[in-house]
């Protein structure tokens, strides 16, 4: 026997697409407020943060522990930690982050377990920062003439010197990772008391936006060449002497230079 099919009438059809309308409107009501929180930490939507969620290598993330990952990262980005960081120990740090599932619940008392030891640890990496660019700086190699490696020999950081970082490559090439060059313009800023400039804003940034092999900031000039070799020229002769000074243990961190977390 087959079954009897109620058909709908007008009126139910009529009520149901009222019923549904209604039902969108309150979703975009929704969808607003949902923006509006957000928007002060990430500027995200709601559409975004579903498609980040299914797109997770982690077996598609819960939304709490996006949110929570978003947190966190607004959180850090407040104390301006990537300032005081070698740029591939940050990377590791927001690779922790983006990765949710050790990442702790971000409520008031964990932000105040971090926050209490933060200092501590950015006074600790803003050494290891100098102090890497500093033995970098006095014992990289870099291309000669003839195809040779040639090691730098000397007791310090002069104001010319030349290593081989493949900034080169970074310009003008699919290469993304930061460089010496990074490390040492994040290192003149730490010194120098000011706020490291974002992307696109600082020096290799811009030497790939714009394409330029010739360029400076406040404290150096640069000229990179395609054999992957970087010259560096010194004009703050101030940031020079900390730096050797810094880097060699004649003078600590703490001395001369302020940070501070928010």
């Amino acid at each position: 026997m087959s079954e009897v099919i109620k058909r709908l009438t007008i009126a139910d059809i009529n009520d149901i697409k009222n019923k549904v309308n209604n039902i969108c409107i309150k979703i975009e009501q929704l969808l607003k407020q949902h923006r509006d929180l957000l928007e002060p930490l990430h500027k995200y939507d709601i559409i975004q943060l579903k498609y980040d969620c299914q797109r997770s290598p982690h077996n598609k993330e819960s939304w709490d522990r996006k949110l929570n990952s978003i947190c966190w990262d607004y959180l850090q980005k407040t104390c301006n930690i990537q300032d005081y960081m070698l740029c591939t120990d940050y990377d590791k740090f927001m690779d922790q982050i983006h990765d949710t599932r050790d990442l702790p619940e971000f409520n008031l008392t964990n932000v105040t377990c971090w926050l209490n030891g933060l200092k501590k640890n950015i006074y600790e990496s803003a050494k290891k920062l100098i102090q890497t660019v500093y033995d970098k700086a006095i014992n990289s190699t870099y291309w000669t003439g003839n195809k040779q490696r040639k090691k730098r020999n000397n007791a310090g950081i002069d104001k010319h010197f030349i290593i081989t970082t493949y900034d080169y490559c970074r310009i003008f090439n699919y290469y993304y990772k930061p460089t010496f060059t990074d490390d040492f313009e994040k290192a003149c800023y730490l010194i120098d008391n000011k706020k490291y400039p974002d992307t696109p804003k600082n020096i290799m940034s811009i030497a790939k936006y714009e394409k330029k092999t010739e360029l400076s900031n406040n404290y150096f000039e640069l000229k990179i060449y395609k054999n992957g070799n970087t010259h560096f020229n010194i004009i703050n002769n101030e940031i020079l002497k900390k730096l050797n000074m810094l880097g060699n243990g004649k003078l600590s961190i703490g001395e001369n230079i302020k940070i501070k977390i928010l």
